[in-house]
């Protein structure tokens, strides 16, 4: 697929455009732009959703409001780039926090009055409040955006930024269509959403090598490593397992996470005894698949009794089965409808005795680990191919019945 001179952005592509509003980044963008921001669960989503889109002959392209830039450029039309196969219209914003929200909201209005035209479609990434501007503009030319919701308005965020939240929920949600693309078919149920489409992601055919499969189990947690994402599980299951030192276990550690986590996990590093612990933090995308690559089993400890875990999909869920890693989770948000005992391990409570035992498990009965592992990549490969969710998000961005 070629844009032939960004024709496309300008205007003059054939076909149907779906223009995906998002405040993300990636590597390559970082590099780019020479940009220090984080690249994690939601802009890989946001880039296999697209590849999706292309592979049943949609034109995407992600239009981000991110990256910072001067404030010379904002009066200058966007950036148009490429990275990893996908158009990305990168909007002029300039100065922090409050000055590059209002900035990024100018810019993405800009972009929806110049650059959206009849019988393309908007996907807003999220309820931002920068999108609202674009949002009123859209709705008044008749053709208003689709949210695109990652998790819903957090009720236990306290201050002016849950505050902001909530409120651009409520106002987004009055602009757009009535039909909401969602990270889960719980998030829809919980916000009363009539009619939604779960999306949970997709896959790349070809991303992962084959498994080795070593003597020692390696274990890896990453993402977001909060509270709400079952640190303290996590933290627990090492210590309880390093203190019986009886099974051949490795933690590999990547992702984000606040200073006084961080600190805990520091102290718990270590790359040798019987069960070491490898802290890597924030990583290049190149760094992280090789982690990936080479790990067998993979944690999603998200918990069931916060905000988040009411509201979201563990999306990492669908990278770690996809690559033929054994997946553990909590039962959180779809994950106990989508995937069977014998395609992933999920556990029965949410407690660092259960999770020990479970790993403890699959440490010494390694081939059904792999048995679990393989399993799960054939369901997830087909589940989330790029072909079946390409299809149902294209047909419902664009109101197309499916074909029974």
């Amino acid at each position: 697929m070629t844009y032939d001179d960004w024709s496309f952005a300008a205007g003059a592509s054939p076909g149907r455009a779906v223009h995906y509003f998002s405040l993300v980044s990636n590597d390559d963008l970082n590099a780019r732009y020479g940009a220090r921001l984080h690249a994690g669960p939601a802009a890989a989503k946001v880039w296999s959703v697209c590849r999706a889109l292309q592979h049943v002959g949609e034109h995407p392209v992600i239009v981000t409001g991110l990256i910072p830039g001067a404030a010379a450029d904002l009066l200058a039309p966007p950036q148009m780039v490429e990275s990893h196969s996908v158009p990305v219209a990168k909007l002029a914003t300039a100065g922090r926090r409050i000055a590059r929200r209002l900035t990024a909201a100018l810019s993405f209005l800009r972009y929806a009055s110049t650059r959206v035209r009849p019988g393309d479609a908007v996907l807003l990434y999220n309820a931002f409040v920068d999108y609202i501007p674009a949002a009123i503009y859209l709705r008044l030319r008749g053709r208003p955006a689709i949210l695109d919701l990652e998790d819903g308005p957090r009720t236990d965020e306290r201050g002016l930024r849950g505050a902001v939240g909530r409120w651009s929920y409520l106002i987004l949600r009055r602009l757009c269509q009535q039909r909401v693309v969602t990270v889960s078919t719980l998030l829809a149920q919980t916000l009363g959403l009539r009619r939604a489409l779960p999306v949970y992601g997709s896959w790349t055919p070809g991303q992962v090598a084959e498994r080795s499969h070593g003597p020692t189990l390696r274990v890896l947690f990453g993402g977001a490593i909060l509270q709400e994402t079952g640190v303290e599980l996590f933290i627990g299951a090492v210590k309880r397992l390093r203190y019986t030192a009886d099974v051949p276990i490795r933690f590999d550690v990547t992702g984000f996470y606040p200073r006084e986590i961080g600190d805990r996990l520091r102290e718990l590093a270590s790359p040798d005894g019987p069960v070491p612990l490898h802290l890597h933090g924030e990583v290049l995308q190149a760094e992280y698949r090789r982690i990936l690559e080479s790990a067998d089993v993979g944690l999603c400890l998200k918990l069931s009794a916060g905000s988040m875990g009411q509201t979201t999909f563990p999306s990492k869920a669908v990278e770690i089965m996809t690559s033929g890693l054994t997946l553990v989770s909590t039962s959180v948000s779809d994950i106990p409808r989508l995937f069977g005992p014998d395609q992933a391990v999920i556990l029965r409570e949410e407690s660092v005795g259960e999770l020990v035992e479970v790993l403890r498990m699959l440490a010494l009965n390694r081939e059904l680990c792999r048995a679990i592992g393989r399993n799960g990549q054939a369901f997830a490969r087909e589940r989330f191919s790029p072909q079946r969710v390409g299809k149902e998000l294209a047909a419902f961005l664009f109101d197309e019945e499916q074909p029974a």
